[in-house]
């Protein structure tokens, strides 16, 4: 709040929420991953479909083809490491990590294993979402400034993208590098978060809204003909790309399924994936939580923001 109060929800028992993994056809049929719960987020699946990158404080790498081999751990810092993004060529993953004493910056790493290298320095949080087809450049969101890129390879020049005094977050580009799909709000309609495309990477040559009625976490077909995102009940919706010269269209969106899925931790990130063929999604699902425990209740912290200026002046 403004006058330096927060307030959150514990967990029941203050345990966290696991998740299951599970596939999800469009039609809503249901597969269960055979992997452990565990508190994953954020799970992103390899271009060529075979693995999968999820954090649940480190990052960790599953073998699709055989998902009950135990998970590879590639990230091992004392600190948190999650929000992974895979290269185009599949051989590293650039991810948030809060190792160097600082809010989340940009880091990558080979997928085979080795030190993570540092790709960005700065006082603000900063999260990646998606990389360039061509592989030069990371679009990140950094707090306060909106979304930004960062050049993967030296000089590792940061570039303001689209930095709005309103919310502008989760950016995607399109498989072909014509497009940003974004999750943000117009002056008109603060506090409405939308789906919008711009052109990429002038993105100030137009945008086009693609939710009707709210929307967030747009993740594109992998050969760029369908935009999906979730509503804000939570299902999953579709809709077909049109897209000629400079200018952008869409069908209207339709419905594909809803369930009891993780809808977002947190307001960075997607909660979710979408397989390479674009027919099946990857889904974070809650374990049912024992009803035993007791209910989840609210904890008032008063004066947050002089505790915060006294811990780092």
């Amino acid at each position: 709040a403004g006058d330096g109060t927060l307030v959150y929800a514990e967990a029941p028992g203050g345990v966290s929420i696991d998740h299951t993994l599970v596939w999800v056809d469009r039609s809503g049929r249901e597969t269960t991953l055979d992997l452990r719960a565990a508190t994953y987020n954020t799970p992103r699946i390899s271009p060529d479909g075979t693995r999968l990158a999820v954090s649940d404080g480190d990052i960790w790498l599953v073998d699709l083809a055989h998902p009950s081999a135990e998970p590879t751990r590639l990230t091992f810092a004392r600190e948190i490491d999650w929000f992974p993004v895979w290269t185009p060529d599949g051989r590293r993953l650039v991810f948030g990590s809060w190792r160097g004493g600082a809010l989340s910056n940009l880091f990558v790493q080979s997928v085979e294993g080795g030190t993570a290298e540092r790709l960005t320095t700065s006082p603000d949080g900063q999260l990646p979402t998606s990389i360039t087809p061509d592989g030069t450049s990371v679009v990140f969101h950094q707090l306060r400034l909106g979304l930004q890129r960062v050049r993967l390879e030296p000089p590792r020049t940061v570039e303001p993208l689209l930095e709005t005094p309103y919310e502008a977050r989760n950016g995607e580009v399109s498989p072909d590098g014509r497009w940003l799909a974004y999750e943000g709000e117009l002056a008109a309609r603060p506090g409405q978060l939308d789906v919008y495309v711009r052109p990429f990477p002038d993105v100030n040559a137009g945008q086009w809204q693609v939710s009707p009625a709210g929307g967030v976490q747009p993740a594109w077909a992998s050969d760029g003909s369908e935009l999906f995102y979730r509503n804000p009940d939570g299902a999953v919706m579709v809709a077909r790309v049109a897209a000629k010269g400079g200018s952008f269209s869409t069908e209207k969106p339709v419905r594909l399924f809803q369930g009891p899925y993780m809808k977002r931790s947190g307001n960075m990130g997607r909660s979710y994936d979408v397989s390479p063929d674009g027919r099946r999604f990857l889904m974070l699902k809650e374990r049912a939580v024992d009803p035993t425990l007791p209910s989840p209740h609210l904890v008032v912290v008063q004066h947050l923001d002089r505790e915060l200026k006294r811990l780092a002046p």
